[in-house]
């Protein structure tokens, strides 16, 4: 049986796809695209399909501080 903390890690794993993003950011797709540019939002990942998604894991991080977020590697 899986621990709350391995059920919670696989949960942040998984991959929010562009078009499902509003909920998590409550931005639209052009301010999504700018942030991108900018670095100032998390980076996609390309699916196997071609498509951009998200991790969520990224995207909780980016909510705890939107303001100061940045996906630039130190």
């Amino acid at each position: 049986m899986k621990s709350n903390k391995e059920i919670w890690n696989e949960a942040l794993d998984q991959l929010v796809p562009f078009t499902e993003l509003r909920p998590y950011t409550g931005l639209g797709d052009s301010s999504v695209e700018r942030k991108i540019r900018n670095f100032t939002f998390p980076q996609p990942v390309r699916t196997s399909s071609g498509k951009r998604s998200f991790r969520l894991k990224d995207l909780k991080e980016w909510q705890k501080d939107p303001s100061s977020y940045s996906s630039k590697s130190e």
